[in-house]
């Protein structure tokens, strides 16, 4: 399964999000890999499952 997600920097509201992608096995590990993807500072925005 793919999972999409999307990050900014916490104090900026209007800088243009940074997106990737993750691939993994389970839901779970990858959303523990996008998370641990997320630069200090940052926030996670979204994340989408893909499981075509």
């Amino acid at each position: 399964m793919q999972l999409h997600a999307s990050a900014r920097p916490a104090d900026d509201q209007t800088a243009e999000p940074h997106r990737w992608t993750v691939t993994a096995d389970t839901y779970d590990d990858a959303l523990t890999e996008a998370k641990a993807s997320v630069p200090e500072g940052w926030i996670l925005q979204h994340v989408q499952v893909d499981r075509s």
